[in-house]
C-alpha cells in the first residue's frame, strides 16, 4: 500500500468512488461532514460497508461522520469503541 485516498461525498452517487477504491485495494478516509440529509448518510455508510464486507475488508469509525475504510490486505488497527449506545449508524 502506497496511499490512502480520502472521499467528501455530497450525494449518494458520489458512494461510488468508494466501491471502486476498495476494489484497487485503496484504504478510504470517508468523511460524511458534507452530507446534509441523514438518511443519505446512513446509505452511504450502509453501501460502503457492504462493500467492504463483500470484499472481507474492514471499517472504522474516527469520528461521528468519518470513517476509514480498509480492502482486505490493509488492516485497521484502531481499538475498540464500547460507547456506541447513542451512535446512530450502529443498531
Amino acid at each position: 500500500m502506497n496511499r490512502i485516498t480520502t472521499l467528501c461525498p455530497k450525494t449518494y452517487n458520489d458512494a461510488q468512488a468508494v466501491g471502486r477504491a476498495i476494489r484497487e485495494g485503496i484504504p478510504v478516509v470517508l468523511n460524511l461532514s458534507n452530507v446534509e440529509d441523514e438518511k443519505t448518510a446512513y446509505r452511504i455508510v450502509d453501501f460502503s460497508a457492504g462493500v467492504v464486507f463483500g470484499l472481507q475488508g474492514s471499517i472504522e469509525r474516527v469520528t461521528p461522520r468519518v470513517f476509514i475504510l480498509s480492502p482486505a490486505q490493509v488492516s485497521i488497527d484502531g481499538g475498540s469503541n464500547k460507547n456506541t449506545n447513542h451512535d446512530p449508524f450502529v443498531n
